[in-house]
């Protein structure tokens, strides 16, 4: 009964008669299962091992047939998901890299349609043919299809289809790794120069994936072309730089912290300047806190993507422009929406430009284009938007310079830093050298 409600609580449909039967054939065994193990001698024991995960890889392989037919038919458009991985999340609860395993594995190694309706044979018939016997497993064709990706493609048809059979055969006797092995000394042997990929192999490869940890932080892989990763590396290598402290102490991040701060601060360029869609919708950010959480700074807010962030780091993100902050009661009404008077307007900001000249903490060389606006009163403690109660700060100095024990004020009109008792215990004001004296008198 369970599993008739399973298979209709989709859209009501109803299996296969041949399904249905083999699902009955699968329930009578698995009623014996317990009682017919204890009674098998070692031998039949182990082949009934072997022959059980030969079916559940015959079983798993059927994916490389039913996932094509969906694309075939746009079930995945026709029924609201857009892509076939974000169906199979839906349909079976699977993990978005579970789900995009599986689609990405009957791309390669299932029956394909052309642009006319036609026909195609799969990109990797042999590897199909295999898992459909049951004799590689899903790890195998992973394997397999990530190997076989990095044949160069100036490769000739017949020489990549007999490498292709090559590491099919391995499969059948080898590990997964074992197959990747096998792989790459046979790509050295099909490119004994070792040539430099080429930029279409390399624009082929190119991809980027992020993943959400249930902390809310997140993880990704990524894999760049050439121009790319030059532009990249160029980017981070000049944000990622160490900066020492006021009292000149050694900066404590390790380096891949470092080149992490480094691609937030990115970002929130990006997310200033909302020019990083040309001719598209300006890139907005929309964050979801209650009141309360706003007044006392606790909790964890969220984004319009489900992602979890801690209401500091939200509140420092409502600073920018291009940022909306949603705030709710406890039960969800909203109660304020982007309140513009947050953010500064250009005016506002150009003129922080040209008095600030970058940020403002003292012995910071960071330049405007880099900082963020700081509300010297905090806006949530009544702080107005206004050139007197604003100045320009790095996004390091802006996540840090509370926790290390400073404090900005401003005096007839500039902003003035605080330093900790420990670096001066008079704790006199100090200036960033670039910011303009006020002449006295």
């Amino acid at each position: 009964m369970t599993g008739t409600v399973e298979r209709e609580r989709l859209w009501g449909g109803v299996t296969s008669a041949e399904l249905g039967n083999a699902v009955a054939a699968v329930e009578n065994y698995l009623a014996g299962a317990a009682g017919c193990f204890a009674s098998l001698p070692d031998a039949d024991l182990i082949a009934e091992l072997h022959e059980l995960e030969i079916l559940r890889r015959r079983l798993a392989a059927l994916d490389h047939l039913l996932l094509p037919e969906l694309g075939r038919r746009n079930l995945a458009v026709d029924l609201g998901y857009g892509t076939i991985p974000r169906l199979l999340q839906a349909a079976l609860r699977l993990s978005p890299r579970q789900a995009a395993a599986r689609t990405r594995a009957a791309d390669t190694v299932g029956p394909r349609t052309g642009l006319t309706g036609e026909a195609l044979p799969p990109v990797l018939p042999a590897v199909g043919a295999a898992a459909a016997a049951g004799e590689i497993s899903g790890e195998h064709v992973d394997a397999l299809c990530r190997v076989l990706d990095e044949v160069p493609s100036d490769v000739p048809v017949d020489d990549f289809a007999r490498v292709e059979q090559v590491l099919t055969e391995a499969a059948r006797s080898l590990p997964p790794k074992g197959v990747a092995d096998v792989g790459r000394r046979l790509i050295a042997y099909l490119d004994p120069d070792g040539r430099a990929p080429s930029e279409d192999d390399q624009r082929r490869h190119r991809g980027l994936s992020i993943t959400e940890r249930p902390d809310g932080s997140v993880e990704g892989l990524f894999r760049l072309t050439g121009s790319a990763g030059a532009k990249l590396i160029a980017v981070l290598d000049a944000q990622s730089a160490p900066r020492p402290a006021a009292d000149g102490a050694a900066d404590p991040r390790t380096y891949r912290q470092r080149m992490a701060d480094a691609l937030e601060d990115v970002c929130d360029l990006a997310l200033r300047t909302g020019q990083i869609v040309a001719g598209g919708p300006s890139v907005q950010l929309i964050i979801t806190m209650t009141a309360e959480q706003v007044k006392s700074g606790r909790g964890h807010a969220q984004t319009s993507r489900g992602q979890l962030l801690g209401v500091q780091d939200a509140l420092l993100l409502a600073h920018e422009s291009d940022v909306l902050d949603s705030i709710v009661n406890a039960r969800g009404v909203v109660l304020d929406f982007g309140r513009q008077r947050r953010c500064a307007s250009r005016s506002q900001t150009l003129a922080l430009h040209s008095r600030d000249k970058g940020c403002s903490f003292p012995g910071c060389t960071k330049p405007t284009e880099w900082c963020q606006r700081h509300h010297v009163l905090a806006w949530v403690e009544g702080g107005r938007t206004d050139l007197e109660n604003l100045t320009l700060v790095c996004s390091q100095h802006h996540r840090e310079f509370r926790q290390r024990g400073w404090e900005c004020v401003m005096r007839e009109g500039l902003p003035w830093w605080i330093p900790p008792a420990h670096i001066d215990p008079a704790r006199r004001p100090r200036q960033n050298q670039r910011i303009a004296q006020v002449p006295e008198g």
